[in-house]
């Protein structure tokens, strides 16, 4: 079908296919956008005259007073549809508006304005107004209500979202593609839960520029405001009710435009740029940045769900209950909030207060996330069966999320269910394959099957994508990488990975994180006499010192320090018995506190620590008693403490200065 030219009565000319002819209508495709144009408005098609057929009564059980034209429709709301023009720092972005208030009150979209400069309404008459406040708004609902000086201005009618059919006409008007003044149509489809609020779906077709414009009803009320479509989905369309909106609508401004832009939008733009270090993997900035959005803007919520999100995936988790009570108190059905924090009480131990937060969660916003940590806290309680009846609920919410079907297979390998364990966590894996922790419980999974050439795969896999892999099980591998997939250049490979990712997690200052990374490339050696295995021993003892200097991470380190003594051979190759000598010395130096919690925690390595304390110090009858402990727990250490103490003054001179 080739482009028709269709000229309306008001001068102006459109090119584009037309896809369906009406008595009274013709849609008409416009770069991808589907546009309806009543006969009654335009002139000629094609250079030819254009006359609206007559149109037969249309038999409705609405009173007579509902049952009006879409060309009627639009002609009726289009007066009251604006165009809003914002003028940001990035340049200047359109979209749409409707006059709720013959005052000078406007309805549009928070997203359509946020971090504008200077906001101008624009009339169908042609007449333009600045924006002269904000009478209100809000970031979770993509809600803002404008201002304008003036008065007696044309208003849409409001109608009811509460009282919507399935299957039932809507309509849109607004500025698609910088289209003004198009009108569309579709079918209401029902009411979706969408980030935590709800939206009406329906199909009429929107483009960019129509959002913040009216959704109306076909006797022309509106009854939502368009607000975004799925790019992924074919007319998947969505719009704020109008009853949600209703609360908003006010008469005189909250805050000036220039607080809005400076407050508002310079908090947003923080925002963005935290969410952009966090997908970039540079969380202290990410951190930062939302902060600093809270401290200007101490209502921002999103900024708060957000910065506890980063906390929760830390551990730290006293931080996400700090900030997710904080949020819950600006408003208490922020169901990110309550998500959050019943995750962290979860990660605490709290379980009942976890359980009572995340069905909160869930009786605001029954999201695939909530029913999924809700399935975790009952797989920690070791009630199965409600954890998988959760987190069954949360694959059915999203079919897309792998968190869910990784949780969902642990549940089944504890119920001994092993193919099922296998399917749902591969399931996981290809739902988003750059996530470490469903190889890792693959690898679980595997071993404990005697799978032992898989575990060794699945665990090297996890570790490339940073996940922390626990000690102990790596050892276990251990006997099984020889002669198995995992060859000396695959590993040489990941070895170099993980020592550089160490490197500049050092020189971000992040120590915990570098000496995480140096001491996993460690253990993944299968030759502990390969070069690459003694550099990665090199470096996590190196970093192991600098934590210990600190007091920082003492239980870990001092048990990698007690690995090390069962392997005196490499701590003698890469000179790490001085190194060891100078951490302990570090250590416990001014603190007999440290040497009793050293030997809390580790026994032989904590009564090695405790012995090169008193040899610093000359006091070689305690180090001798320490030898003793150390001989008696661990015989096989012994010898270390004993050559210390004997080769003191020749052999590591430097360390008593």
């Amino acid at each position: 079908v080739l482009a028709a030219t269709i000229t309306l009565k008001s001068g102006r000319t459109i090119q584009g296919k037309i896809t369906e002819r009406g008595n009274d209508y013709i849609r008409v495709n416009f770069r991808g956008v589907s546009l309806t144009y009543y006969l009654e408005d335009i002139e000629a098609i094609d250079g030819e005259k254009v006359t609206p057929l007559p149109i037969e009564p249309e038999v409705s059980l609405k009173p007579f007073s509902d049952r009006i034209s879409p060309s009627q429709v639009f002609n009726e709301v289009a007066p009251a549809t604006v165009v809003i023009i914002a003028y940001l720092p990035t340049g200047v972005s359109q979209g749409s508006g409707f006059i709720v208030d013959a005052r000078g009150v406007v309805v549009t979209n928070f997203h359509v304005v946020r971090g504008a400069e200077r906001i101008v309404v624009k009339l169908k008459d042609g007449r333009t107004y600045p924006v002269t406040g904000i009478i209100d708004y809000s970031p979770q609902k993509d809600i803002c209500v404008l201002k304008i000086d003036e008065i007696n201005l044309p208003t849409a009618r409001l109608g009811d979202s509460a009282n919507l059919n399935p299957g039932q006409k809507v309509l849109v008007v607004g500025a698609p593609m910088g289209l003004e003044y198009s009108i569309t149509d579709g079918l209401f489809s029902g009411v979706r839960r969408e980030f935590g609020q709800r939206f009406i779906q329906f199909s009429a077709p929107i483009s960019p520029g129509n959002s913040g414009g009216p959704l109306l009803d076909t006797s022309g009320k509106v009854i939502g405001v368009t607000t975004y479509t799925k790019i992924a989905g074919q007319n998947l369309n969505f719009a704020v009710p109008i009853n949600e909106v209703d609360k908003f609508i006010g008469v005189y401004p909250r805050i000036s435009l220039t607080e809005f832009s400076t407050i508002v939008g310079k908090a947003y733009l923080l925002f963005d740029s935290g969410l952009q270090a966090f997908y970039s993997f540079n969380i202290d900035e990410a951190i930062n940045y939302l902060q600093e959005a809270i401290r200007i803007d101490p209502n921002f919520l999103l900024a708060y769900g957000a910065l506890g999100t980063i906390y929760f995936d830390l551990g730290r988790f006293d931080e996400v209950i700090s900030v997710s009570e904080k949020a819950i108190r600006l408003d208490p059905d922020f169901a990110l909030a309550h998500c959050n924090l019943g995750a962290a009480y979860g990660g605490k131990g709290i379980y009942n207060r976890a359980i009572e937060e995340i069905k909160k969660a869930v009786s605001i916003d029954p999201n695939a996330v909530s029913y999924s940590n809700l399935g975790t806290i009952y797989e920690r309680l070791d009630m199965l069966d409600q954890a998988m009846e959760s987190l069954k609920k949360a694959v059915s919410l999203d079919p897309y999320y792998d968190n869910a079907y990784k949780n969902l297979g642990w549940v089944y390998y504890r119920k001994g269910m092993i193919q099922n364990a296998i399917e749902e966590t591969r399931r996981a894996i290809l739902l988003n394959p750059n996530r470490g922790h469903p190889y890792y419980n693959l690898s679980f999974i595997y071993f404990h099957q005697g799978q032992y050439d898989l575990a060794v795969k699945y665990c090297d896999k996890a570790a490339s994508l940073g996940q922390k892999i626990d000690s102990e099980f790596m050892e276990k591998l251990r006997p099984y990488r020889k002669g198995t997939f995992t060859s000396s250049l695959r590993e040489s490979d990941q070895t170099a990975s993980f020592l550089a990712e160490a490197r500049t997690r050092e020189l971000r200052g992040d120590l915990k994180e570098a000496y995480r990374l140096s001491k996993n490339a460690f253990y993944l050696c299968s030759d502990i006499n390969d070069a690459h295995c003694f550099q990665a021993f090199s470096e996590a003892l190196r970093i192991c010192s600098l934590l210990i200097a600190q007091s920082a991470e003492k239980k870990d380190s001092s048990m990698f320090l007690g690995y090390s003594l069962e392997h005196i051979e490499l701590v003698e190759k890469a000179g790490g018995l001085g190194r060891i000598i100078d951490t302990s010395r570090r250590y416990t130096y001014g603190s007999n506190e440290f040497i009793d919690e050293m030997i809390e925690y580790t026994y032989s390595i904590g009564y090695f620590q405790a012995g090169i304390w008193y040899v610093v110090n000359n006091d070689l009858t305690k180090a001798h008693e320490c030898l003793d402990k150390i001989r008696r727990f661990a015989p096989q250490n012994s010898a270390l403490l004993e050559r210390v103490i004997q080769e003191r003054p020749s052999t590591y001179p430097w360390y008593w200065q």
